[in-house]
């Protein structure tokens, strides 16, 4: 009886380490995905800040262009990877899609008028994103 018991934690050691093994190479893996995923939702946020600061300014027509903003592509790709974002990023674009929808409906109440808003919030919301996805970035490629 001892060989039979002797035998199994014999073969039940590797087993354990290759089970172990393959494990941890899965969770490295999916970290990787998920570290890929962020990484090209702050990429998409990054080009977004850019292309905000060259559609608003200077100011032409600022609430035709602040819903042309929003209604891009690059604010859709954005609001696509939303769940990627901290929650300081989110409640940013949040803003900006709340702004977006006090213009487009008159029965909405902004918290702010649009021109006190963009003279006052916008700039400052698209230099925090900047802020933030450059920090964000910078710890997932140089660590």
């Amino acid at each position: 009886m001892e060989t039979f018991w002797t035998g199994f934690f014999a073969l039940l050691g590797p087993l354990a380490v290759i089970y172990l093994t393959n494990r941890t190479k899965l969770k490295l893996e999916r970290l990787k995905l998920y570290e890929s995923e962020i990484l090209k939702a702050n990429l998409s946020l990054y080009d977004f800040v850019f292309y905000a600061y060259g559609c608003l300014w200077p100011p032409e027509n600022p609430r035709s262009e602040f819903i042309q903003l929003i209604k891009s592509n690059n604010f859709k790709s954005v609001k696509k990877n939303i769940l990627y974002y901290d929650e300081e990023v989110r409640n940013i674009i949040k803003k900006l899609e709340s702004q977006y929808e006090c213009l487009s409906n008159d029965d909405f109440i902004p918290e702010k008028p649009f021109l006190e808003f963009y003279k006052d919030d916008l700039n400052n919301l698209l230099q925090k994103n900047q802020s933030i996805v450059e920090k964000k970035t910078d710890s997932i490629l140089h660590k």
